[in-house]
């Protein structure tokens, strides 16, 4: 199963046959002409924004026309679901985008601190090879140690002397 792109609305919402406040939206049309068109669904690659916008803008105007819909069958009780339902798909939405944030933001510092770091690193390794510079078994001992957690990328021509 593929991935959707971050801020997409879920596939699942363009279903073949239309959701139920669609159908009636479509009912109420021939009643009241100024509905027309104002009940549709967003394209299946909408975004979340796009996606829930629609739904609020249905259900705003299910709700102003709860009479009406009321009287097509569509029954208080959905109307009600329904804004739960817009509800909580706002909250998931927000709570995925403040987590992407979130990510994005722990990244950054997460790069920032290794850069500090590598810059400290190369910074002890200069002042240690300046240090040790007269002494070979020294100068060995701080190359070994580089490579502790794995090889060095430092100048392939440098080996660390291997001690044991």
């Amino acid at each position: 199963m593929g991935r959707r792109p971050p801020g997409r609305a879920p596939a699942d919402h363009a279903l073949p046959d239309p959701p139920p406040l669609v159908r009636i939206g479509e009912l109420a049309a021939k009643v009241k002409p100024e509905l027309g068109g104002k009940f549709r669904l967003r394209t299946p690659n909408a975004t979340h924004k796009s996606f829930l916008v629609g739904g609020k803008q249905m259900l705003a105007e299910g709700l102003a026309n709860k009479e009406l819909f009321v009287s097509l069958g569509f029954s208080e009780i959905m109307l009600d679901e329904l804004g739960k339902t817009v509800v909580q798909f706002e909250e998931a939405t927000e709570t995925g985008n403040a987590g992407r944030r979130s990510h994005v933001g722990a990244r950054a510092d997460f790069e920032a601190v290794t850069t500090e770091i590598v810059g400290l690193v190369e910074l002890l390794n200069t002042f240690n090879r300046y240090r040790f510079r007269d002494d070979p078994d020294l100068t060995a001992a701080w190359e070994s140690t580089r490579n502790i957690l794995g090889p060095s990328r430092g100048n392939p021509q440098r080996r660390p002397l291997r001690v044991g």
